[in-house]
């Protein structure tokens, strides 16, 4: 099985792998729309010319019009002035706020670690439950799996960037209270999407968890990108970057996987079953060739996979989203409803 990572940014965004295209030049009120730039965008002119000019650091600007440019779509910033629209992120700014701090009635200092301890202590749980717990907790605390499989052990070590990146239970990491209680809405979220297709439901992976929230930490410090270094069971990843709930905006690729299937309609009998051996699917997924992106929404629809990881990070300026999946590794799952009573009994003891 190919791996496949995918990253998106929120719904009031554009995506960064693939757009669709504009016909007419929008003109926007330029006090509601800000765009942030990750570094190492190129300026083009009115006729869609790179020019010599490139912002090299991260830094917000405000765009005045949409226009497309030999249909490519560009955010103009000014006089001759045009960025791409796909490689930049959209922001909202009626939603670009911090939380209201006194919202918080759970204690900060709990973290995701000590949730996995929790639940590996439960005795209601089977043995497979409670060791995969266990195995996340000490993932969470020294970034390192041990996964014993029927073929041989496999293991991953410490990233090089785990310490700078992962602060348990610190108020602006996956690992908090907060953020581990928001993900329960997303998670409840995507079996919601997939039983509305007739497809499987997915359990929660304590693992899958534990990768989750550490690549959503990866975010904090370097570029919007998947960190690419736990392999673990083929699992496949969705990032998120924006103030709107994260499965909310990658579900929104619907449409553009349905406009896929209408320029190929032999693209049709893939959209619950991946087929990576096909490049037209390939191109269709990421966003390549004149396809939409569409690879957020069939990676959330897939019906291979069994067990998946959520984590948000809702606290900082620009809120983070990782989900990962795997058609692996469902003895040691939790459904999604025991997962949301074991964090509600955590976050009250």
């Amino acid at each position: 099985m190919k791996w496949k990572a995918l990253i998106s940014i929120s719904i009031n965004t554009l995506s960064l792998l693939g757009m669709g295209l504009f016909t007419n030049t929008q003109t926007v009120s330029a006090v509601k729309n800000n765009i942030f730039l990750p570094g190492n965008i190129h300026i083009y002119d009115h006729k869609g010319r790179v020019t010599k000019k490139v912002f090299r650091k991260k830094q917000e600007l405000t765009y005045t019009s949409i226009k497309s440019i030999k249909k490519q779509e560009f955010y103009r910033i000014g006089k001759n002035k045009y960025i791409k629209s796909n490689s930049v992120f959209r922001i909202n700014q009626a939603e670009h706020k911090k939380p209201n701090q006194n919202a918080n009635k759970y204690d900060t200092t709990k973290n995701a670690a000590s949730l996995m301890d929790f639940i590996s202590s439960d005795t209601s749980l089977t043995s497979a439950q409670r060791e995969e717990a266990q195995k996340a907790a000490n993932l969470l605390r020294t970034g390192e799996i041990v996964d014993h499989t029927p073929t041989g052990d496999k293991s991953w070590g410490k990233p090089s960037w785990f310490d700078e990146c992962v602060s348990l239970g610190d108020k602006s990491d996956s690992t908090n209270a907060l953020n581990i209680k928001a993900t329960l809405i997303s998670l409840e979220r995507v079996n919601k999407e997939r039983a509305a297709v007739g497809i499987n439901e997915l359990k929660v992976s304590p693992t899958s968890t534990a990768i989750s929230m550490i690549d959503a930490d990866y975010q904090k410090k370097f570029e919007f990108d998947h960190p690419l270094h736990y392999g673990y069971r083929f699992n496949r990843e969705n990032l998120s970057l924006g103030s709107g709930e994260p499965v909310g905006m990658w579900m929104t690729e619907k449409n553009d996987w349905l406009w896929n299937v209408n320029k190929n309609p032999s693209l049709a009998p893939f959209e619950f079953s991946p087929n990576w051996r096909d490049k037209d699917y390939d191109d269709a997924i990421l966003g390549l060739n004149g396809y939409k992106t569409a690879g957020h929404y069939t990676n959330l629809v897939d019906k291979t996979y069994r067990v998946m990881g959520l984590a948000r990070i809702i606290d900082i300026e620009f809120n983070y989203g990782s989900y990962n999946a795997t058609s692996q590794g469902e003895d040691g799952a939790i459904s999604v409803a025991q997962y949301k009573n074991l964090v509600n009994e955590w976050l009250e003891k």
